[in-house]
């Protein structure tokens, strides 16, 4: 028994090292001479990270690369990561601020109800609580506690057949309403929930900066979810302007200009104006600066018809999104920031 389990131990080990050394082969598959893809590896960087990040003018250097990015995870203490990471916790985490949170939302776990906000004289039943939450708020968003990229999201109402919503109950899971963009979001793409990303961490100040922010949106490829990795399109945002600047997909473009407009509606991206920008930045900061208990992470926002709702938080959101205005170690207090976290580029 105890050399079963040791064996089991050395494979799980092995596996890991594996998954270490072969970090690269999550790059998107592109076109691209042998030889170049080597090097690109050999710098840490995935070969289709040449598609989104201007080596020519920056050089290697000013990016932080994805493989010392994935070697500096957690940049939180593993409690918080653990905590922020939990999609169920987000109520409670923001109990003071419930202006920022959906209207509605259930946490459960093997049919349990852990916690639940938006829907008066709970029932227990997991049965009961779906048909009065259904009754109340209509359609529902269902999503796993902490799997990523948009992955097993998905929307029930009261017509949804109950061996289905039996499955949902038996899994650890968030139920929240469905919410509606505001309409200068919602006019380049009405079929999903197009949210904003904002990377911010923790300077030698003690104060949560903005590093970047960056606007999702959703298309036919990519369903009922905005996820880049699911088909949807992200934009970084000029903080300065507050205007789109840069595409950043999956789908890889076949010319320049092939994310200037939405690909499904024809409405213009590049170069879009966010209106009243400088309120909105201002909201942001407010909730950047509510979570001083974090050093670092990606939130998910977005501006509705009932104002800016927080959509999840993560402990560490991707890096190509973050990178795609300029390179993230041209930023002084984020590189000293990395450095106190244990940072050491590879040499190469």
């Amino acid at each position: 028994m105890i050399f079963k389990r040791l064996i089991k131990l050395v494979n799980r080990e092995f596996q890991k090292f594996l998954a270490a050394r072969r970090w690269y082969l999550k790059s998107l598959p592109i076109q691209m001479d042998a030889g170049k893809k080597k090097e690109f590896i050999k710098k840490g960087f995935f070969p289709s990270s040449s598609l989104f990040f201007d080596f020519e003018t920056y050089g290697f250097d000013q990016y932080l690369s994805d493989r010392d990015y994935k070697k500096l995870y957690p940049l939180n203490h593993p409690s918080i990561s653990a905590l922020i990471d939990n999609k169920g916790y987000l109520p409670l985490l923001f109990q003071s601020h419930p202006q920022w949170l959906p209207d509605f939302s259930a946490y459960f776990k093997n049919e349990e109800l852990i916690f639940s906000r938006g829907l008066d004289n709970t029932p227990l039943k997991a049965s009961e609580f779906y048909k009065k939450a259904t009754e109340k708020y209509g359609k529902l968003i269902v999503k796993p506690t902490s799997d990523g990229g948009g992955r097993s999201i998905f929307s029930v109402n009261a017509d949804t057949p109950e061996q289905k919503i039996a499955e949902i109950f038996s899994r650890e899971v968030i139920l929240s309403n469905c919410m509606e963009n505001e309409s200068f979001l919602k006019d380049i793409y009405p079929n999903t929930l197009n949210t904003t990303r904002v990377v911010f961490f923790k300077s030698s100040s003690r104060k949560n900066t903005i590093l970047m922010i960056g606007q999702r949106f959703g298309t036919s490829a990519s369903k009922e979810v905005d996820n880049i990795s699911s088909g949807g399109i992200g934009y970084s945002i000029n903080i300065k302007s507050g205007t789109l600047f840069k595409p950043y997909s999956f789908q890889i473009p076949s010319h320049s200009t092939q994310f200037d407009q939405h690909p499904d509606t024809g409405a213009q991206l590049r170069g879009y104006q966010f209106p009243d920008w400088k309120s909105k930045l201002e909201e942001i900061q407010k909730i950047v600066d509510y979570l001083d208990f974090v050093d670092y992470a990606g939130l998910d926002l977005a501006f509705t018809t009932n104002g800016i709702k927080i959509v999840e938080i993560n402990s560490h959101p991707e890096s190509i999104f973050t990178q795609l205005n300029s390179p993230a170690l041209q930023n002084k207090e984020f590189k000293k920031f990395l450095i106190k976290k244990g940072y050491k580029p590879t040499q190469w």
